[in-house]
């Protein structure tokens, strides 16, 4: 049957194979891979092609084979991760395309360093200019595919710590912990270390009104934006969501972030819990439930102001924490601004805006309530 097998080899070659990339090899009437690769083969008289030399796609070669017969390529690891498994798969549906994957380098590394890989930022310095790639780091830790020829020059120019990983998953395998910038290391892995603060989390402040399940009492989208840019929070960091509703606030982060909310009503709970599924949820008063959480690097008051509530909210922030509250009502503001005279790095701001609504046959601005917040920095 003609078509593509496009299989993943780890280092340890034939041996890093399930048994369904070992049957399709098998069956494959001829091979397409790297000189590195076929030297896991054996020769067995079947017409081997080689990727072109400097590497292009070659595509023409690819269809006028593949149309006739069934053509194996070989590629390392997972052919998605920064591999021919792109273009392969973009040849689809003129030809029938089955891919069998093995651990990606990325995989392998993170489990080496014990990181967890969606929380890491990786890339390719294969082909691209290793200035811009490393330039482009983002604060995360990061893992790079290394290119020989540029390897000495990427070591010499970091001064965070970092590491090299070699032949990941052959028996010649290493680690080597701020690796001489001089070293041989044809296959190999870059990780560095993240910076002390991760990356800033961007969020969808806009799209809460249209999926999530709602009583119409959260935060709307404009002050979503407002709390999110004052809170500004990065990767790893921890929020609390503080009067949390149905999650206006606490369904802006994801696994990248440790969301806290507390929220003393059951049924707001139960929406809570479905529009913020990465967030840990405490139904109780906020004072009551601060023994539970661990110190945050943020704090959002949403709901249930106190000047009590505040103080000891902010004697758990960390050191350079950040402390949001928007208040509506007159009780509320007076209980923020009892708190921030206190406060040498508070600031409040008093947000008004307008949204066009129809007025009869014609439309005119509907004001919506102002909204105070305090935003304060903890020393």
């Amino acid at each position: 049957m003609a078509g593509i097998d496009l299989i993943g080899m780890g280092a340890s070659g034939l041996d890093s194979l399930s048994a369904e990339a070992q049957a399709a090899l098998a069956g494959a009437d001829a091979l397409l891979a790297s000189p590195r690769l076929f030297a896991h083969l054996p020769e067995d008289g079947r017409p081997r092609l080689y990727w072109p030399q400097p590497w292009r796609f070659p595509q023409a070669e690819i269809l006028a084979t593949c149309r006739q017969q069934r053509l194996a390529i070989l590629v390392s690891g997972d052919p998605s991760w920064f591999s021919a498994g792109r273009r392969v798969y973009a040849l689809r549906p003129e030809v029938t395309v089955r891919a069998f994957p093995a651990p990606s380098a990325f995989s392998l590394a993170a489990s080496r360093l014990g990181w967890a890989i969606e929380t890491l930022q990786c890339d390719s310095l294969h082909g691209r200019d290793w200035r811009r790639r490393m330039a482009a780091r983002d604060g995360r830790p990061a893992l790079f595919l290394t290119e020989p020829k540029t390897l000495p020059q990427v070591l010499s120019a970091l001064t965070e710590p970092h590491w090299l990983l070699c032949d990941l998953g052959a028996e010649s395998e290493r680690l080597i912990e701020q690796p001489d910038p001089q070293i041989v290391a044809p296959l190999a892995v870059l990780a560095v270390a993240g910076q002390a603060r991760g990356a800033r989390l961007a969020v969808d402040t806009l799209s809460f009104e249209r999926w999530a399940k709602s009583d119409g009492m959260q935060t709307k989208a404009a002050l979503r934006a407002l709390a999110a840019v004052a809170l500004d929070l990065h990767s790893q960091e921890r929020l609390w969501d503080l009067g949390a509703g149905v999650g206006g606030i606490a369904s802006l982060y994801d696994a990248r972030a440790e969301v806290w909310a507390v929220e003393r009503d059951p049924e707001r709970c139960a929406l809570l819990r479905a529009n913020a599924p990465f967030a840990q949820v405490i139904e109780g008063e906020i004072i009551a439930a601060l023994s539970e959480l661990p110190d945050p690097h943020a704090i959002f008051f949403g709901g249930g102001i106190s000047e009590a509530a505040l103080r000891a909210a902010w004697d758990r922030l960390l050191p350079q924490g950040r402390l949001v509250a928007h208040a509506v009502t007159i009780e509320a503001e007076q209980q923020i601004l009892n708190f921030a005279n206190d406060q040498q790095q508070a600031s409040l701001t008093r947000f008004a805006y307008e949204r066009l609504a129809p007025l009869g046959r014609l439309r005119g601005w509907q004001p919506a309530r102002s909204v105070v917040q305090l935003a304060a920095l903890k020393p």
